[in-house]
């Protein structure tokens, strides 16, 4: 098949897209390709301002699993057979994040993907 079609971003508001609650690898792939930059820009995570470049995004597993309906083991083999394939390729980063609660002081750390297409 030769061609191509323009689809904008939007699409992922219809309606009929957020009925699935699962969605399917095409859809996950769709939602990866919508979620890239189209231009360099600059975000602030914590207290680290990183830099974004055109064709990638920052996000973490956890939001991808919600986005894609699927288990974290789902999710990760659908990032790894992408980069396998070399449609993507991801690194991770992790973020430490500190607060305090009643007296105690916890630490969480969160996972940060980024993903080049």
């Amino acid at each position: 098949m030769k061609g191509w079609i323009s689809k904008h971003r939007k699409v992922l508001e219809n309606p009929i897209v957020k009925m699935a609650k699962v969605k399917s690898p095409y859809e996950a792939w769709d939602i990866l390709l919508f979620k890239v930059n189209h231009k360099e820009r600059k975000v602030v995570i914590g207290n680290e301002i990183i830099k974004v470049n055109r064709g990638e995004t920052i996000t973490s597993l956890q939001k991808l699993q919600k986005e894609f309906g699927w288990g974290s083991t789902r999710t990760r083999s659908f990032l790894k057979l992408l980069q396998a394939d070399r449609m993507i390729t991801y690194k991770y980063n992790t973020i430490t994040k500190r607060y305090q609660k009643t007296n105690n002081k916890r630490t969480t750390s969160e996972q940060i993907q980024t993903i080049m297409i």
